[in-house]
């Protein structure tokens, strides 16, 4: 025989899948930010004419970091190193993320 769900399991249930589906929006969501910083970054970068290796140095991580961000698969950018970048490259933080425009 079948055993029905009690309403307080059907209501943890339906709790349980609204937390996965916002963590899976959030989730989306940082991913989508990731990358437009690291667009916008290499941009900058390109108008500073500074190579990878230069912004590298400079920041004093491996040039290959420095692509890993542009290429928005760098997860673990830090705010410091973000204001570090863009001071570098003449730009403020603030306008940077001020056009994510995320949705």
């Amino acid at each position: 025989m079948k055993k029905e769900k009690s309403i307080n399991e059907q209501q943890e249930a339906r709790e349980t899948d609204d937390k996965i589906s916002i963590r899976k929006d959030y989730t989306e969501l940082a991913g989508q930010a990731v990358q437009k910083i690291g667009f916008q970054l290499k941009e900058l970068r390109e108008i500073s004419e500074l190579s990878q290796k230069d912004a590298a140095f400079y920041i004093g991580l491996d040039r290959s970091v420095i692509s890993k961000i542009e290429h928005g698969k760098y997860l673990t950018l830090s705010v410091k190193d973000l204001i570090i970048l863009c001071q570098l490259y003449g730009y403020e933080p603030g306008q940077l993320l001020d056009q994510l425009n995320l949705e």
